[in-house]
């Protein structure tokens, strides 16, 4: 019949959804690739209209509130716990954070990472960005602190959220010894060139 057979259609349906591993989703990293050479800096800067720098009324208001509850924060005796708290509690509103990696080179790839994500993943992602992913390398927080690849620290945990720029800097032992071998960092991307093709100006 058919309500038999609408039983049966939804039973292996039930046995399907049972049975079928989930799909997790995957944040697309949305990369982006800059040159952020002196020139074209300059050339970026030149674009810009008149009222780039000019503040509204809402800025202004927004900039107010902020510096007074600075004044009001500084006034008071606060422990480190409750500076803590209030980092994490300022965290909690983002899920995703935008980073940016600068290469000595002067390029620039930029990706979108969830805040809770381990530092290893951002390693894995530049060297997944590299034409010689075999070179060690660092990376630098914005405080020029080396960012650990090994361990358990998250992007929040280190203050990466809601953005922020790393440096790229190859280990100094194999940063000498290709330098004394004439190799240039300077003059290389060290980025694939299907990387290289993406590239916009900041």
């Amino acid at each position: 019949s058919e309500d038999a057979s609408k039983t049966d259609h939804l039973k292996d349906v039930k046995d399907k959804l049972q049975t079928t591993k989930p799909l997790r989703p995957r944040l697309d990293r949305c990369l982006k690739v800059y040159n952020s050479s002196s020139d074209s800096i300059i050339r970026a800067l030149d674009k810009l209209p008149d009222d780039f720098y000019s503040l509204t009324v809402d800025d202004v208001r927004k900039e107010q509130t902020r510096r007074t509850e600075d004044v009001e924060k500084l006034s008071q005796l606060r422990t480190k716990a409750m500076r803590e708290r209030d980092a994490v509690k300022e965290n909690r509103k983002y899920r995703y954070c935008s980073l940016r990696v600068k290469f000595p080179s002067g390029f620039v790839i930029q990706g979108t990472f969830g805040t809770k994500e381990r530092l290893r993943v951002l390693y894995e992602w530049v060297r997944g960005c590299l034409d010689q992913d075999w070179i060690p390398f660092e990376l630098l927080s914005p405080s020029n602190q080396i960012l650990p690849e090994e361990g358990e620290s998250s992007m929040e945990e280190v203050h990466l959220v809601p953005a922020s720029v790393v440096t790229f800097r190859v280990e100094p032992n194999v940063l000498r010894e290709m330098e004394s071998q004439g190799a240039s960092i300077l003059e290389k991307s060290m980025l694939k060139e299907e990387i290289i093709s993406l590239q916009q100006t900041l």
